[in-house]
């Protein structure tokens, strides 16, 4: 699996936690969540480990910016319009 783009949606409540620790998170280039009602903590993207995109926006997730990218490859990080607070990582 390449992209996971659930965008725009009408989805609501917290993803399960293990979401970003399963098989195919490794191989994701593209996490797209946007446009939703998530709730809870951002997704962990340490275990996405070729991830270029990583967008969130306009959900209900709060807490921390996530840590753990690889910077290397990493070209989109988007958290607009949600709870987020604290530093944004090196």
């Amino acid at each position: 699996l390449f992209a996971l783009r659930l965008n725009n949606n009408n989805l609501t409540g917290p993803l399960p936690t293990r979401l970003t620790e399963l098989s195919f998170a490794k191989n994701l280039a593209i996490l797209d969540l946007s446009g939703n009602q998530f709730t809870g903590a951002f997704p962990d993207p340490t275990n996405m480990t070729l991830l270029i995109e990583y967008d969130v926006s306009n959900n209900l997730f709060e807490g921390p910016v996530p840590r753990g990218f690889n910077s290397n490859i990493l070209n989109i990080v988007a958290l607009s319009n949600c709870r987020a607070n604290g530093t944004i990582p090196d």
